[in-house]
C-alpha cells in the first residue's frame, strides 16, 4: 500500500470519527444507528460547522492529513515533471 493510499485511509477514518462524536454531541446518538439520509445530513454539518473542544481537534486532524495527501500528490507530480 502506498504512502498516499494509507494517508486516503486515515483521512476516511478520522471523518468517521468526527461523525460519530458530531452525532453524540448534538443528540442523534448511534451514528450507525441512524439511516442514511440522517448520516449524510451529519456528514453535510461537520463540513459547515465550526465546533470546539474534541470534535474540533478531530477535525484539525482530519484536515492535517488532507494536507499530507495534497502534499504527496504534488511530490508525485513534480517527480513525473523531472525531465529523465
Amino acid at each position: 500500500m502506498t504512502t498516499l493510499q494509507t494517508l486516503y485511509e486515515q483521512k476516511d477514518a478520522k471523518f468517521t470519527e468526527i461523525c460519530v462524536l458530531y452525532a453524540s454531541d448534538v443528540g442523534h446518538g448511534e451514528f450507525s444507528a441512524l439511516s442514511n439520509d440522517d448520516r449524510a445530513r451529519i456528514r453535510e454539518d461537520v463540513h459547515v460547522e465550526s465546533p470546539k473542544t474534541p470534535l474540533q481537534r478531530l477535525l484539525r486532524e482530519h484536515h492535517d492529513i488532507c494536507e499530507q495527501i495534497l502534499d504527496k500528490q504534488d511530490e508525485g507530480m513534480e517527480k513525473d515533471a523531472e525531465p529523465e
